[in-house]
């Protein structure tokens, strides 16, 4: 679970800022806590501020900080992206810090970078309320001369500590992290940490929609349960079904089979999937793909069916679909993944192109058809979200940007102690919890 992040100098963050899911006392919606040790994590996030605010900022900070752990290193020069409106943010770093849990274990991984060098990198086991025990430090030196720090257990072997010091040596780049490495530090604690870090932390920003909906493809039987769903929202699509060729029809009529499915794969193309594994499918585009089944290769292609004016239904082509449409059922995949445990999804706007109404009730099918430890942070305009029949205090965060200095800040609802009956919407509105766009509407007039 993702418990903390910090930030500064990146975007509109210039002076440390925390964004957490630790939970209050808040006796509201026990079922959105869970419980690590002696420490409680909710399990949403709805962030409101005004446009302009820094609200799809925090999104790229975090998502930024991701990109670098699966990456390995910086591929980019980090100054791009710092602070720019203090003079004296420009030769200070820019940091991130994530602290997150596996199971009971609580981890605090954190980097220190300028220009294209990693100048400190940390890693500390935090699970003990008291002490924080380091597992990894980095200290880049300059010269390409670093100094290292384990973990007494990582750094007990002769074999361990040969590799060890030909990491502080000889191996280790400036913009490489050193978490990087664990594959080659012989450490199966560390590469379960990036693997997670990696694969459970996912991302849905306010024009993309998934790059593929190839688990649709593979699993097909999900199709059922996607339909159900879909068919609450009012976009006209009664199913969701796969159409499904073997092979050796295609090569039969190949020109029409290119030509419905709006293709532009060769002939040879397709007979050279002849020879595909069961392991790897062959993509062809996002909805669309060949799959070997039960030692018979198949095509796949997903359709969302329609009723025409007699009832027959009528395949569309996701790209067919409107925007809104899309947006849906790019959400669906994390109400499709309920049973996958430990997942952490972050939504930039997540009622961009959706009705308002049909936003509402898609969190709230969210926040109650929901299992395990999953966590679900997102950025958002729409009011009618800011009820305590979705959300405790703790899970609503605002955003404001100093209109002075122009940095960022960062607050969550329960600091104002609002009292039991008082209508949050309203005041957030009229202004009360910052947050919202302070107009000159003088200039508006024509």
């Amino acid at each position: 679970m993702l418990i903390r992040f910090t930030v500064s100098n990146f975007l509109s963050f210039d002076e440390e800022t925390v964004f957490d899911m630790l939970a209050s006392s808040s006796a509201e919606h026990p079922d959105h806590v869970s419980a690590i040790g002696n420490v409680k994590v909710v399990k949403n996030a709805a962030i409101y501020g005004a446009n302009g605010s820094g609200k799809s900022n925090l999104v790229r900070a975090i998502d930024t900080f991701i990109s670098i752990i699966k990456n390995g290193k910086l591929s980019e020069n980090i100054n791009t992206y710092k602070f720019k409106l203090n003079p004296g943010s420009k030769d200070l770093p820019v940091k991130f810090e994530l602290e997150f849990s596996i199971g009971d274990t609580m981890y605090l991984y954190g980097i220190e970078c300028n220009n294209k060098t990693i100048e400190h990198e940390w890693l500390y086991d935090t699970t003990d309320p008291v002490n924080d025990e380091l597992l990894l430090e980095r200290k880049t030196l300059g010269n390409r001369s670093y100094k290292l720090r384990f973990y007494q257990k990582w750094d007990e072997t002769p074999e361990q500590k040969g590799i060890n010091a030909l990491l502080e040596k000889n191996l280790l780049r400036d913009n490489e992290l050193f978490l990087n490495y664990h594959e080659t530090l012989l450490i199966d604690d560390l590469s379960v940490i990036v693997n997670y870090v990696k694969n459970n932390i996912i991302f849905i920003v306010r024009y993309s929609t998934l790059s593929n909906y190839h688990n649709f493809l593979k699993v097909p039987s999900v199709t059922t349960e996607t339909s159900e769903l879909i068919r609450r929202f009012d976009t006209g699509i009664e199913s969701v079904t796969i159409k499904e060729i073997p092979l050796e029809s295609i090569l039969e009529d190949y020109s029409n089979f290119v030509q419905k499915y709006n293709l532009t794969l060769s002939k040879k193309d397709i007979e050279d999937i002849q020879n595909l594994s069961p392991d790897n499918p062959h993509l062809i585009r996002k909805d669309a793909g060949f799959f070997r089944i039960n030692d018979q290769v198949m095509f796949r292609q997903l359709f969302f069916e329609h009723k025409d004016i007699h009832g027959n239904k009528v395949g569309f082509f996701i790209e067919q679909e409107s925007d809104g449409t899309r947006r849906i059922v790019d959400l669906l995949t994390i109400v499709l993944s309920k049973h996958v445990k430990d997942l952490v999804w972050i939504i930039d706007e997540i009622d961009n192109s959706l009705h308002p109404n049909l936003c509402y009730e898609f969190v709230k099918l969210l926040m109650t058809d929901r299992n395990g430890n999953s966590q679900i942070i997102f950025t958002t305009h729409q009011p009618n979200l800011l009820t305590r029949e979705l959300f405790c205090d703790d899970e609503i965060w605002f955003v404001e940007k100093d209109k002075h200095k122009g940095n960022t800040s960062l607050y969550p609802l329960f600091e104002f102690d609002v009292k039991e009956g008082f209508n949050i919407q309203d005041g957030y509105l009229l202004g009360r919890f910052g947050g919202v766009p302070i107009l000159d509407t003088h200039n508006f007039m024509l």
